[in-house]
């Protein structure tokens, strides 16, 4: 029994079709996550009056330093910024809300998790201009001090004398 033309052609056509449909939308998607990233790595922070991050920071970072290690599971975070200013504090997906003093002087406690921990701090100044801070913070309680000291008694020892004939 031999099968229809007609069937045959319907389903190669239909078959092609799908293909095509399936193709074009594997296509566009991976060009929106491409431009997404580009968008991502791109993007400059400026605050609302246009300045760039190039130019000096109105906030200051006092405590912690950038790439810290601590042995506490809570960080005081203080630093200078506008006056009056809002704080957003992020420690990994926590957030902390503080407010900075008349002269922009600011201070709040997180909490940290174990490992590491990227802290950033935006401040809000009442008309609106932002400034951004990010540090890294880790956190372990391993004893990393194993009570001995390292000294200048290390000497090298005495390297081998070749043997003719390339063995030693």
């Amino acid at each position: 029994m031999i099968p229809m033309k007609k069937e045959v052609v319907f389903a190669i056509a239909l078959g092609a079709i799908v293909g095509l449909v399936i193709t074009f939308g594997i296509y566009t998607a991976n060009k929106a996550l491409q431009q997404r990233r580009e968008e991502t790595t791109t993007t400059q922070v400026q605050d609302t009056k246009g300045s760039s991050e190039n130019e000096p920071s109105a906030m200051r970072i006092y405590a912690p330093e950038d790439g810290s290690l601590v042995d506490k599971d809570t960080l005081q975070i203080s630093g200078v910024t506008f006056p009056n200013a809002t704080l957003a504090i992020y420690v990994n997906d926590a957030l902390y809300i503080a407010t900075a003093d008349a002269k922009g002087n600011f201070s709040a406690e997180v909490k940290l998790g174990a490992g590491s921990n990227v802290i950033t701090s935006i401040a809000t100044a009442p008309d609106g201009t932002q400034e951004r801070d990010a540090r890294l913070v880790v956190f372990s309680t391993a004893n990393l001090d194993d009570g001995t000291t390292a000294t200048n008694s290390a000497k090298p020892k005495a390297s081998p004398t070749p043997k003719p004939g390339g063995t030693q």
